[in-house]
């Protein structure tokens, strides 16, 4: 490679570089406002990018963009936190349900609806944390998901949100009373 060749490559790449950081940085200023502002809904309508980490605890919040690989949502189990994600075929994160260092439980579920999902059973994957969702022999959606200590649950939803259409409900724990909109779907967990 010519010396102009060269010094034209390592500008584009220290121009990829500064993209790329300078994203991460906004990425993660918007996360930790989030968190600061502890806002009762949070609407996000920018597509998110990873690696990187979006914190929720005792809140309301609606994914209305794509999530690309890399991103984790952090929505502790029993902190009544609600996550609602709009466009979950484009959603390549994880959730993480898992409980956190300093983040009270008050003994309420959390919940994550996937919008217009449709599913009649599912499976979770302990070697890959995935859950699929199927219906009949179709897959619907899969979704990476680290299962809280008290377990999760998995149900089919007429609706998952303000006048949206049905979808999977998930809960973190599993729920003793399953609300009339919501059916328990069978699934099986397994390596």
């Amino acid at each position: 490679m010519s010396d102009f060749a060269s010094a034209i490559r390592n500008k584009v790449d220290s121009a990829l570089q500064a993209a790329d950081t300078a994203r991460a940085a906004a990425f993660n200023a918007a996360a930790n406002a989030i968190d600061a502002a502890n806002v009762s809904v949070a609407q996000i309508n920018a597509a998110l990018t990873g690696p990187a980490n979006l914190n929720f605890s005792h809140v309301k919040a609606s994914l209305n963009a794509p999530v690309g690989p890399g991103v984790v949502i952090n929505l502790p189990g029993n902190t009544d936190s609600e996550l609602l994600v709009n466009d979950p075929l484009h959603f390549q994160g994880t959730i993480n349900l898992s409980d956190f260092p300093g983040v009270a439980p008050i003994g309420l579920p959390s919940y994550v609806g996937l919008a217009g999902v449709g599913a009649d059973h599912w499976t979770f994957s302990t070697g890959t944390n995935t859950l699929t969702l199927f219906a009949g022999s179709q897959v619907t959606d899969t979704l990476k998901l680290v299962p809280n200590a008290a377990g999760f649950g998995v149900y089919a939803a007429s609706a998952v949100g303000p006048g949206l259409p049905g979808g999977v409900l998930l809960t973190s724990p599993a729920l003793t009373t399953v609300p009339s909109v919501a059916v328990l779907l069978p699934g099986t967990i397994g390596a």
